[in-house]
């Protein structure tokens, strides 16, 4: 029966993460991005298979040096489960699989299988958009940079077979340290920053603008089931057209995402997306400014996520502070490119500017300012 015992620690951790597929298989039924990623979980099958097989020429033994980052890893996905992270969530769960077969099997065997692993975490929900999003890279080709290395981790199990090299687990773990110290480095300080709140009153006709609220697609009412959206348009009298779609998140935070994920599984195409800082009224606001085209036109998206305390416009410090004891209201403020980006950048600084505000913010005597960086 002993025999016996490593691989069923081995197999056992992969329940954990057979309770995420239903979630997994939904998202690749109905985001854009992820429709092909049952393709990765398919790789892992055929490469892992490969690996086992070639198991028998290496040795089995208890590894206790897995004990510290099994409990690490363990610990993370347990507090993502508590913050509904689901990609987080996913990741984690991979490889805590993995940390239970170097735990039963041994440093020789783990190493050899972390490349299928490693194409295995490739199915995380959203990684392609997120990689798309931090490399500033256009629509799919995230989608694409996952399937390149995809074929570099294979590359990589191949190489394991024919170079005789076999690196220490302190050694792997200081590079994938240093990878993720990099990360927080480049583009922690933005993805972190909070704002004063900024609450739009968008019941209210202000200064040059009339606003008249309209009515919601069925469809995007019923997704929105635990969460009050508005969908309003203002227009001045220049004939100039501001959109604002106002959701109030309610206890379901998976209804909220980010404002290009969204457009893009409406058709929409992604232009450009980056954290933008203004001053506006004395107040510094984040927001995430995106330009994006369809057939028909391209707009300019200011959106932004705020509840009565603060603000941020990045939709992972959104997804790394929200809770539901705060009201959460997420926006996004848009406006057709006419002549040039400018000219509808400055339309979007104007309108917020002479916007009411519920957070008790001043407004503006009727001078603007064209929109200026915030210092």
């Amino acid at each position: 029966m002993k025999k016996f015992i490593p691989a069923i620690i081995s197999a056992a951790g992969a329940i954990p993460l057979m309770f995420t597929m239903p979630y997994i298989i939904n998202a690749w039924l109905s985001s854009k991005l992820d429709r092909w990623d049952w393709g990765f979980p398919v790789l892992f099958v055929i490469t892992a298979g490969i690996t086992v097989h070639a198991w028998r020429n290496m040795d089995r033994y208890f590894d206790r040096r897995a004990i510290a980052p099994l409990l690490v890893v363990a610990a993370i996905a347990v507090l993502m489960i508590y913050m509904s992270i689901y990609a987080i969530l996913i990741f984690a769960l991979v490889i805590l699989w993995w940390c239970l077969i170097w735990l039963a099997q041994g440093w020789p065997r783990a190493y050899r299988i972390l490349p299928p692993f490693a194409i295995l975490s490739l199915m995380t929900t959203s990684s392609g958009y997120w990689i798309g999003y931090f490399l500033n890279l256009p629509e799919t080709e995230g989608v694409i940079i996952k399937f390149l290395l995809s074929a570099l981790f294979c590359i990589w199990g191949l190489l394991n077979y024919k170079v005789n090299y076999l690196p220490r687990p302190a050694a792997l773990g200081f590079a994938a340290a240093v990878a993720l110290a990099i990360g927080i480095i480049v583009g922690g300080k933005n993805f972190s920053r909070t704002c004063q709140p900024l609450l739009l009153d968008c019941t209210a006709n202000f200064a040059d603008f009339l606003g008249r609220k309209q009515s919601l697609d069925p469809s995007f009412a019923r997704f929105f089931q635990q969460s009050e959206v508005h969908d309003f348009v203002y227009a001045d009298t220049a004939g100039n057209s501001v959109s604002v779609l106002e959701i109030k998140c309610g206890d379901n935070v998976h209804e909220i995402h980010p404002a290009s994920h969204c457009m893009r599984s409406s058709g929409w195409e992604i232009v450009s997306e980056q954290l933008v800082t203004y001053t506006i009224n004395g107040q510094i606001v984040q927001v995430t400014e995106i330009i994006a085209k369809n057939r028909t036109a391209n707009v300019l998206i200011w959106s932004w996520f705020s509840n009565d305390s603060l603000s941020t416009g990045s939709f992972l410090n959104f997804r790394r502070l929200w809770n539901g004891k705060a009201q959460w209201r997420s926006y996004q403020v848009s406006t057709s490119i006419r002549k040039d980006r400018e000219q509808a950048e400055k339309l979007l600084y104007e309108f917020i500017s002479a916007f009411p505000k519920l957070n008790g913010q001043p407004t503006p005597d009727g001078n603007t300012a064209p929109a200026e960086p915030a210092k």
